[in-house]
């Protein structure tokens, strides 16, 4: 793979490290590191450490997070319950920088997608996360990670910055900016980016990472917490464009990482910068890059706009909750709430809603409301809940065969169910006569596990 890396980018590496060279360059002769964030609103980090059917290392600077080695991980029945979420070690990072407060809180995150970070900021019970992916072909990607983790306090949407910059002034407690880049720092995991290097993409990436910074700066409240991120190395696209945004907007200060983040970067390259930080893959994971900031003082004085969740009719809402209540153990603490006129489980009631496009806004309930038949994010969300379960071990035969989008036999009362693996919800059906109807969406099924 040295081979393929361009004499450009190496003598601005070298530049960059100095001594450290001859280490980052022997790196990309290593095989890239593997590792995962476990999803605590399926499993327990403690509880996946020992059901995990490979072996896991504790990653230091986090509660749910493991270093493994599987050629297949995605293959696991685990994954496929949503239990845990691939994610590269430095990509981690960022979100663990972040001082999240106990108390509830709304965030952004501009360009969520895949999904790694917002699982991350998910795993707080007290945020609620606007997720926002551009590219409508990732933000389906983005939905599909959502649905599998059975995340409730997260909604989907594929905007332009300036059009939620618009809608939300003043609006969120943090921001994140996983900022679009030249993606210097996955050249050893994805070959095939080196291709595509140049100096004129490092310079295009850094104009939109301003922009992207310059709306960012719109939507964050006063005293709020803006994380930047990119995975590349190239100081235009880091320390430079940090350095204008801070000359720009004077109410911001630049705050410190964690010692256990910092422990394993390095500082910023430009002086006065050095809070900002930079992983390498000859130290850990891939190549990252992070900056915290604050913003103090700056009161947004823009008016929002956008719509609320509609109330739902008295009557269609009894029918709704009566549903409910037969199928599940307990939803008294559910709010229902209608989205474009379907029926819908939303965490925040009083959020302002994205203008348009919106790919997730919240838990759909019914797959077909004509015939009240959950939709599979119903089951994956709130499948523990459930009165009728089948709580299979990983083991069991009939896991597979659920995947495959078979029936199965289980002694289970009549009606709509859940199945679950080791506790975690896996998908519904609906129980007549011992047999199990699948109810496992067609575009998931396996043909083999």
């Amino acid at each position: 793979m040295k081979k393929l890396l361009s004499t450009e980018f190496l003598k601005r590496i070298e530049t960059l490290l100095g001594e450290e060279y001859h280490a980052f360059l022997e790196s990309y002769g290593n095989k890239p590191n593997q590792s995962l964030n476990v999803n605590r609103y399926k499993i327990m980090p403690e509880k996946f450490s020992i059901l995990s059917p490979f072996a896991l290392e504790k990653i230091s600077f986090s509660d749910y997070s493991f270093s493994f080695n599987s050629e297949k991980p995605g293959r696991s029945v685990y994954h496929h319950a949503g239990c845990f979420y691939v994610q590269e070690i430095s990509a981690m990072m960022p979100i663990n920088c972040l001082p999240l407060v106990n108390r509830k809180v709304r965030i952004l995150d501009l360009c969520a997608a895949p999904g790694g970070k917002t699982m991350q900021l998910a795993q707080n019970e007290n945020a609620f996360i606007l997720a926002n992916e551009i590219n409508p072909k990732r933000a389906k990607i983005l939905v599909g990670n959502i649905e599998r983790l059975g995340l409730v306090n997260v909604i989907v949407s594929s905007l332009d910055a300036k059009v939620l910059a618009e809608t939300y002034p003043g609006y969120f407690d943090y921001i994140i900016l996983d900022a679009p880049c030249s993606g210097e720092g996955m050249f050893r995991k994805n070959p095939e980016a080196i291709k595509e290097w140049s100096l004129n993409s490092v310079l295009g990436c850094a104009e939109r990472q301003k922009e992207l910074l310059d709306y960012a700066s719109i939507m964050l409240a006063d005293q709020g917490h803006l994380l930047y991120s990119t995975c590349t190395f190239a100081p235009e696209e880091n320390e430079f464009v940090i350095k204008t945004f801070l000359e720009d907007y004077p109410e911001y200060s630049l705050l410190e990482v964690p010692d256990n983040i910092k422990n394993i970067t390095k500082p910023g390259v430009i002086s006065g910068l050095e809070k900002t930080r930079r992983a390498y893959p000859h130290l850990t994971g891939e190549g990252q890059f992070m900056a915290l900031m604050k913003k103090h003082g700056y009161e947004q004085k823009n008016k929002l706009k956008g719509a609320y969740y509609r109330e739902l009719s008295r009557q269609k809402k009894l029918e709704i909750e009566k549903f409910l209540a037969g199928i599940l153990n307990f939803s008294e603490d559910l709010i229902i709430k209608e989205y474009n006129g379907k029926p819908i489980i939303v965490f925040d009631s009083d959020f302002l809603l994205p203008p348009s496009q919106v790919f997730l806004p919240g838990v759909t309930i019914f797959d077909s409301e004509k015939n009240l038949v959950p939709h599979h994010q119903f089951f994956m969300t709130f499948g523990h809940r459930f009165k009728r379960k089948l709580n299979l071990k990983a083991s069991d035969i009939r896991i597979k065969q659920y995947l495959k989008g078979l029936e199965i036999e289980a002694d289970v009362a009549c009606g709509f169910g859940a199945l679950l693996v080791e506790g975690a919800a896996l998908g519904g059906f609906k129980a007549k006569n011992n047999k199990l109807k699948n109810h496992y969406p067609k575009g998931l099924r396996e043909n083999s596990i």
